[in-house]
């Protein structure tokens, strides 16, 4: 029965089957039929977004993303010796060097995968950092490119709130909600 599916999904047993997930899909069509669903999306200058990509990193350090990492190297230490056997430890500025993708995938994030490189030695712990700063902005670029191909997007300046607002209908429930979640940003 669903119920018992949902009892089994809730104890960590098994995989959810489709049947669990269409009465679920059938209220969200239903609902898509009465809900007008606004897609925003906010511009950033390139400068501004990269100092708030470097003030992200040393958040990231301050809230102990070291020692998140200590504890996934203990965990899969013995697996990313023999994954990382051939490359260079500590190498020089002009060795640049490929670093292949972890086992499992869950290690290549960014943040994770370059704090496991400094715990094995491959790089410092400065440079460590300077690859994160500079991942999250290839990744931040691959987002944007992504997003931007979406043409539902309503696109707007970054603390642009005024004309943000204004596009929508006033009095609209959504509207309410986003100007209470721009008085935050």
């Amino acid at each position: 029965s669903d119920r018992e599916k949902e009892y089994a999904m809730a104890a960590g047993r098994g995989v959810i089957p489709a049947s669990f997930w269409r009465p679920r899909r059938r209220f969200l069509d239903f609902l898509a039929g009465y809900v007008i669903l606004h897609k925003i999306g906010i511009l950033c200058p390139r400068a501004e977004l990269y100092l708030r990509i470097e003030l992200r990193v040393k958040k990231m350090i301050e809230n102990g993303l070291e020692a998140e990492t200590c504890k996934v190297y203990d965990r899969y230490a013995d697996s990313l010796h023999r994954q990382l056997a051939g490359v260079i430890r500590n190498p020089g500025p002009t060795q640049a060097q490929p670093i292949p993708n972890l086992l499992p995938v869950s290690l290549n994030t960014v943040g994770l995968k370059e704090m496991l490189l400094y715990y094995e030695g491959i790089y410092t712990r400065e440079r460590a950092l300077e690859r994160i700063v500079h991942n999250s902005r290839i990744y931040a670029k691959k987002q944007m490119t992504w997003f931007m191909r979406d043409d539902s997007i309503r696109w707007f300046e970054a603390f642009e709130r005024q004309g943000f607002l204004i596009s929508l209908k006033a009095g609209d429930l959504a509207t309410r909600g986003i100007e209470n979640m721009l008085k935050n940003i």
